[in-house]
């Protein structure tokens, strides 16, 4: 049985993974972004985003969590966040963050790897729910 390289691994996640998928310095530089990050993301062009900071992209309340994200991340451990945030277009999806720290071989974070997965089409079923929720207790409520 041959052994796969992890480099192979990683590569194939990376590029086939339906979620946005980013590599970020430790500061907050974006220095690469997935195929598929660039379409959920509605970027024409990855030049438009690489080498700038990953925390612009992120609007109002948002700006705080992710700093916060960012910066756990980068002390090594795991982060997460979610909420709204408008593509480069202005559609408005939810996504669900995650920051992971990639060390280098001597033990420090040499980058961070951020996947966003657009949880938009849970968040509106969870919201259709509740509306039928409130429709079935007033239709009760009237019986």
């Amino acid at each position: 049985m041959t052994e796969i390289p992890t480099d192979k691994i990683i590569s194939c996640f990376y590029d086939s993974s339906e979620d946005c998928v980013k590599v970020v310095d430790p500061h907050g530089m974006l220095l690469s972004l997935n195929p598929n990050g660039l379409k959920v993301m509605e970027i024409a062009d990855s030049r438009d985003v690489i080498g700038k900071d990953w925390l612009d992209f992120w609007q109002g309340n948002l700006q705080q969590p992710a700093s916060a994200a960012l910066k756990l991340a980068s002390s090594g451990k795991m982060a997460k966040f979610e909420g709204f945030c408008p593509t480069f277009k202005g559609t408005m999806k939810y996504w669900e963050v995650s920051i992971a720290p990639l060390f280098s071989d001597y033990g420090d974070v040499q980058w961070l790897l951020v996947t966003s997965h657009d949880a938009t089409p849970r968040i509106e079923m969870q919201k259709e729910i509740l509306a039928l929720r409130a429709e079935i207790a007033e239709l009760n409520a009237s019986k």
